[in-house]
């Protein structure tokens, strides 16, 4: 699992949370629109919450940031799913 946030305060407590509970990930501190550069391998599925794109300045931007094999995913937390 990658982690990515552009708050170093959740990229601490991420890795606090992640360690405490005994999984393997990895979380980056990183705008979203540099992962391109910071990243070259893709994933099966990318998670992006609704809250997350209320905090994107240019979505067709976003929208060009290919890290996947094709399937993105995005939940909204109002139905339970996290």
């Amino acid at each position: 699992m990658t982690g990515v946030d552009f708050s170093p305060n959740a990229i601490e407590l991420a890795r606090s949370l992640a360690k405490e509970v005994g999984i393997e990930a990895r979380f980056i501190e990183s705008d979203v629109y540099a992962l391109r550069d910071q990243l070259s391998e893709r994933f099966d599925i990318v998670f992006i919450s609704y809250g997350v794109l209320s905090w994107l300045p240019d979505l067709k931007e976003w929208g060009r940031i290919d890290l996947t094999h094709g399937n993105w995913t995005v939940a909204d937390e109002s139905l339970g799913i996290h």
